[in-house]
């Protein structure tokens, strides 16, 4: 079976819709970068209408990190009691995956830092520029969770997305790009993503039961219905 023909509708779509949005960021980038000014997007017309789109999709996306709900993937919302089955098997017990964790944010961040440096030296960095690197982390995010997550096999070695340490952090590694240019729409996006980090550091503080699949039932693959797993059968 193609391996991809094992993911959720959903999860197929979302990736193809990424990629779409990534290809029309390109091209306005070249020809018509002042469209994606997000620092003009109140004094534009109807050409700002792609800039609302990507804002409104965002947001309502992070929107779902803060409010307990079923529609999002478990992974993302363990940190919520409602998410949470209590059960005990010290077999199935989580790596010590902060010292990941602190890798994977170095990582990210010298990818970034170096990304956004070299434009910058190049006299290139523009908002157009950090809107599609914006939708590039976007589109990565969908891929590593349908397919090979980096972070998952270079550092954290946990088994799947459902039990990930830094699944809610992709909000900000998507977000913060953005601030290079500060304006109430990069501001916006970069504070929310803030607060959902914040929020999810501070639950796995308080309740790091949540996140470990020894103690959380709904993080292991007999209790998973999700479609979307790498390691096959639909399961995560």
């Amino acid at each position: 079976m193609d391996p991809v023909s094992k993911k959720g509708p959903w999860a197929k779509a979302k990736l193809v819709f990424r990629l779409g949005l990534l290809v029309v960021a390109v091209a306005l980038n070249f020809i018509a970068p002042e469209v994606l000014d997000f620092r003009l997007i109140f004094q534009m017309g109807i050409e700002s209408a792609f800039l609302w789109a990507i804002w409104l999709m965002i947001f309502v996306m992070m929107l779902f990190r803060i409010i307990p709900n079923k529609l999002t993937t478990v992974g993302a919302r363990k940190h919520f009691r409602s998410s949470y089955l209590e059960v005990h098997n010290p077999k199935a017990a989580n790596p010590d995956m902060h010292k990941g964790a602190v890798k994977s944010a170095l990582s990210w961040f010298g990818i970034t830092a170096g990304i956004v440096l070299i434009f910058w030296g190049l006299g290139l960095l523009t908002p157009g520029v950090v809107v599609v690197l914006t939708i590039i982390y976007s589109l990565c995010d969908s891929f590593f969770v349908m397919f090979k997550c980096p972070f998952r096999l270079l550092y954290l070695n946990n088994r799947c997305c459902a039990d990930c340490r830094i699944y809610n952090w992709d909000n900000m590694m998507m977000c913060a790009p953005l601030i290079v240019f500060p304006s109430v729409f990069s501001t916006s996006l970069f504070l929310l993503a803030l607060a959902i980090i914040v929020l999810w550091e501070i639950r796995l503080i308080k309740n790091p039961r949540f996140f470990s699949r020894e103690f959380n039932a709904n993080l292991r693959c007999e209790n998973c219905g999700e479609k979307k797993c790498t390691r096959g059968g639909g399961r995560a």
